[in-house]
């Protein structure tokens, strides 16, 4: 039997929503990464596009976690959320994570 590789990367997306506070940006790189689980683009956006996952609720679930951690004002929670060296969310999924703090 041959696996299903777009398959096994939407399984892997939804470990890594289960286990992680993940911006799509972010688990597009965690599937696709050497340093991850190495699927192919093609594979990815598979995944990308049936894995369910509430982003807001994940940019809000990753801004409670990084101001207990680190006591940030606003603005830089805002960097820290949407930058390519933080969480990589977008600027709406980030401003709907501080708006419900």
């Amino acid at each position: 039997m041959k696996a299903n590789w777009s398959r096994e990367a939407l399984g892997a997306a939804r470990s890594y929503v289960r286990a992680l506070n993940i911006s799509k940006a972010g688990l597009s790189r965690q599937l696709t990464s050497k340093y991850g689980s190495q699927f192919t683009k093609k594979q990815a956006a598979y995944a990308l596009r049936h894995v369910k996952v509430d982003y807001n609720k994940e940019a809000l679930a990753a801004a409670k976690a990084y101001e207990k951690e680190f006591h940030m004002s606003d603005a830089e929670l805002f960097d820290q959320l949407t930058s390519e060296y933080g969480s990589e969310f977008t600027a709406s999924q980030a401003e709907y994570a501080i708006k419900h703090l």
